[in-house]
């Protein structure tokens, strides 16, 4: 009899694209789940409209390019989101059923969605996120015991259908070996790590650019512009503490910066272009577009922890921890023990 393969449930048009970097993925059966929001009175909902085109013909394209077995899911999937402080509620809701099988491969940032549906399967994690390393512990054996005692306790409660727990996670490895020394030295909760090779960030840049060229004039725009920074906007930070930061890189550096705002963020930060005419900002639906497709040879990338550090050389990296209090012990809560790894081996701005 045939071996099924398995299928590979996924949203987020980065970490798909990551995943293709790796051939051994490209034969599988992938569905695709765009989420939207579901709040029509929201002053940023035909924002999130224009998204949803956009990302769907990114997809058409991507689905060609490789020759994939890809279904798009519309309708589906609907996401409220709720601030409190710098901590983000999100009401996630499922308007049918989702169908997921034994050794199915999920990307983590369906779990909220999925969970449900997952109880009882023996299916594997895909991770893209720095935030995955905040779970880790020590590596002793004391925390070693732990770790098998709970995993027996889950993976219990998963056999008897009535809790979920994956049976192993997929991670990229970034081209510093930063992951590979944090699993050296601490415990993630899973059974099993499977640690996808490296493809460096200037191959990821020749192999999806011509997409974007294609699809967008803007993309060619900003792709084309001569810049020697490049600073994401952090999105818990406010207008005047990503601005503080921006005038830090200008006054070290001499050459034009970059300025990308998160494809999640729908504030209006024109203005930041008044500051200098070095500033070239990324706004409107530009914010879309792969921050990876900008992380050039000689960009310097001019941030704190984000995932995008991790497609990035290290001698290309200047560290930039911000100012607000809130926001770094909100930082060390979620990126404990990886920022340790990365920052004893980069430069700080």
């Amino acid at each position: 009899m045939k071996k099924k393969i398995p299928t590979i449930h996924i949203t987020g048009l980065n970490i798909l694209m990551q995943l293709l970097m790796h051939k051994k993925f490209h034969k599988r059966k992938f569905i695709y789940y765009e989420t939207y929001f579901n709040n029509n009175e929201d002053l940023n909902y035909n924002l999130s409209k224009r998204k949803l085109r956009y990302e769907k013909k990114v997809l058409l394209a991507i689905k060609t390019k490789f020759s994939l077995n890809l279904v798009i899911i519309e309708n589906k999937l609907f996401a409220t989101f709720f601030y409190n402080g710098l901590k983000t509620i999100t009401d996630h809701k499922v308007y049918s059923k989702i169908f997921i099988k034994d050794g199915d491969i999920i990307s983590n940032n369906l779990y909220n969605f999925f969970y449900r549906y997952m109880i009882g399967k023996n299916i594997i994690f895909l991770s893209e996120g720095i935030g995955i390393y905040g779970l880790g512990k020590k590596k002793n054996f004391i925390n070693k015991i732990i770790k098998f005692l709970k995993l027996k306790f889950k993976f219990y409660k998963r056999n008897c259908k009535l809790s979920f727990y994956p049976e192993k996670i997929i991670l990229f490895k970034d081209e510093n070996k930063w992951t590979k020394e944090y699993l050296n030295n601490y415990i993630l909760p899973y059974d099993k790590i499977d640690l996808l090779s490296n493809k460096s960030n200037q191959k990821y840049i020749r192999t999806y650019s011509n997409i974007f060229l294609k699809l967008s004039k803007k993309f060619s725009y900003y792709f084309n512009q001569n810049y020697q920074c490049f600073y994401p906007i952090i999105g818990k930070l406010s207008y005047e503490e990503n601005k503080k930061r921006i005038m830090k890189i200008l006054k070290k550096y001499n050459g034009n910066v970059l300025v990308k705002c998160h494809g999640a963020d729908t504030r209006d930060f024109s203005k930041i272009k008044k500051i200098s005419k070095r500033i070239i900002l990324m706004e409107g639906d530009s914010r879309w577009f792969p921050g990876e497709l900008f992380l050039k040879k000689k960009t310097l990338f001019c941030c704190y922890l984000t995932s995008l550090i991790f497609c990035m050389k290290k001698n290309n990296v200047r560290f930039s921890i911000p100012q607000n209090r809130e926001y770094i012990n909100y930082s060390k809560k979620v990126f404990r023990n990886i920022e340790d790894i990365i920052s004893r081996k980069i430069k700080f701005l």
